[in-house]
C-alpha cells in the first residue's frame, strides 16, 4: 500500500483532471456549443473539485508536520538518553517517575541496564 503522501498525490491528480474536465464542459457551455446547464454543472464541479484539492492539500500537510513532529522527538529523545547513560539508577527512576521526554529517555536507559543485567540479578557488565 502507498504512504500517505503518494495516495494523497494520486488522488489529487485524479480530481485535478475532474476539475479540468469541468471546466471545459463549463468554457464549452458558455461558448454556446453545450447546454448552458451543462455549463453551470460544469461549474460547480469544478469549484468542488478545487475545495477537494486545498482539503486533501491541508491534510496532507498536518499529517506530514505531525510525522515530522514525531521523528523530532523519537530523535530528541535517543539524544537526551545518550546524555543521561552515566546517571546513577535512583536519578534515573526520579527523571522516569516525573515523565516527559528526558523521562521517556531515562525509562529506555533503565530498561536497557535491565536487560544486560545478568539472570541471577548480579551487577552488570
Amino acid at each position: 500500500m502507498a504512504s500517505p503522501p503518494v495516495r494523497n498525490r494520486n488522488l489529487v491528480i485524479g480530481v485535478a483532471c475532474v476539475a479540468l474536465v469541468a471546466l471545459a464542459v463549463s468554457v464549452a457551455a458558455f461558448r454556446d456549443r453545450l447546454p448552458e446547464s451543462l455549463g453551470m454543472i460544469g461549474l460547480a464541479v469544478f469549484v468542488i473539485s478545487l475545495a477537494m484539492i486545498v482539503a486533501i492539500g491541508w491534510e496532507t500537510r498536518r499529517d506530514m508536520l505531525a510525522a515530522r513532529a514525531t521523528a523530532a522527538r523519537g530523535q530528541m529523545i535517543v539524544m537526551l538518553a545518550a546524555k543521561l547513560r552515566d546517571e546513577d539508577a535512583a536519578k534515573l527512576q526520579e527523571m522516569a517517575r516525573r515523565g516527559g521526554p528526558a523521562g521517556e529517555a531515562a525509562a529506555l536507559i533503565l530498561k536497557g541496564r535491565a536487560e544486560r543485567r545478568p539472570p541471577g540479578g548480579g551487577p552488570a557488565a
